[in-house]
């Protein structure tokens, strides 16, 4: 089982199972825009979302600012993190678990913005 990494607006942080690109859109609630954290982990967000006006996601963009610096962009509604490196160290195109650095990293940001956020 692929696991994925859900960030949502309000905070929560969870682990769900990663079956393919329908748990992807599931995820973001659309189509999904791919964000490169580096690191091995690919961030999806929801391709539409700036335009349907959805709320900013405050524990997503801390980890965007992380990879890209603060005040470039924000990042609006769930979200949800995959790994891209296999076992073998290698970016075949194919989705993976998610780098453990990503669910720290989150959970800490989360825990940041509490208790306007909620870590589970």
């Amino acid at each position: 089982m692929k696991k994925m990494l859900v960030i949502k607006m309000n905070g929560q942080v969870e682990e769900r199972e990663n079956t393919g690109l329908e748990s992807l859109q599931s995820g973001v609630g659309g189509w999904i825009e791919g964000i490169d954290l580096g690191n091995g982990a690919m961030m999806y967000c929801n391709e539409e979302g700036k335009c349907n006006g959805l709320p900013a996601n405050l524990v997503a963009t801390r980890l965007y600012e992380n990879a890209f610096g603060k005040g470039i962009d924000i990042v609006v509604g769930d979200v949800v993190i995959v790994g891209y490196i296999s076992p073998s160290g290698e970016n075949d195109g194919e989705d993976y678990d998610y780098p453990a650095w990503v669910s720290d990293a989150a959970r800490k940001e989360a825990e940041a913005f509490a208790p306007r956020c909620t870590v589970s």
